[in-house]
């Protein structure tokens, strides 16, 4: 992964967040003036910033990650999240590593998580080169945003089971739980490009999931809004410098 930023597509942003309403107060802030491009990319005419709207689930957010990582040095999915834990309800977290909990070939003698006969020595995937991590740590403190940091599993499955919840939680060391972040991490490992997420705990993975989930939407899509904001400038400072 390499460390410089504003330079090429090594210092243009890739952002994947899933359904509009998690993305409304990013795509109506002027400061990014948006313009569509082919495939459904959204190039910002202020920052070197790309945005796609993935759709839920792994599937749509690796074609997503794919598209976008022709021409981003980073990719970073954006949107909420189910603690699993006693993670508060509104709690940003900046997330580097992720990992598949639905991928489970532990029949045939591997870990849960791994995925066979890849390049893995291990679940977890992601993770920042330290220009991009200093980026994303500099930009979340100009934006004034308080933010935890965890591992995040995702799977194509909405966890409203507290049994579940704990079965991840236990089995993999992870706080949060969402549907799309491990599949844009795999997508940044075999690309070479840097990895992180920023999720907002929307709910506690239980049997109130359903109903927290439409209140948080709004309150995180503003959190996202202020974050990327920040990062915008910190990589147009890059690209002056």
């Amino acid at each position: 992964m390499g460390d410089r930023l504003g330079v090429g597509g090594a210092g243009r942003l890739g952002v994947t967040i899933a359904v509009r309403d998690e993305a409304a107060a990013i795509l109506a802030e002027p400061a990014f003036c948006w313009e569509e491009g082919p495939r459904g990319v959204l190039r910002s005419a202020g920052y070197p910033i790309s945005l796609m709207l993935s759709g839920v689930g792994k599937a749509y957010a690796a074609r997503a990650a794919a598209i976008l990582a022709a021409e981003c040095g980073a990719l970073c999915p954006m949107g909420t999240a189910g603690g699993l834990s006693d993670e508060p309800v509104g709690t940003l977290y900046l997330c580097e590593r992720a990992v598949e909990h639905d991928m489970d070939v532990s029949g045939l003698g591997f870990a849960p998580g791994v995925t066979p006969f890849a390049a893995m020595d291990g679940p977890e995937l992601g993770g920042l080169s330290p220009a991009w991590r200093a980026a994303f740590e500099g930009a979340l403190g100009d934006a004034g945003l308080s933010y935890a940091e965890g591992l995040v599993a995702s799977g194509d499955r909405f966890l409203a089971d507290p049994a579940v919840a704990a079965a991840v939680r236990t089995g993999f060391g992870a706080a949060l739980a969402d549907m799309e972040s491990a599949a844009v991490a795999k997508v940044a490992m075999l690309e070479g490009l840097s990895f992180c997420t920023l999720r907002w705990i929307s709910d506690n993975a239980d049997h109130d999931s359903p109903t927290d989930w439409p209140t948080q939407v709004p309150r995180s899509s503003d959190s996202f809004r202020r974050a990327l904001l920040a990062l915008g400038e910190r990589l147009v400072s890059s690209a002056q410098a």
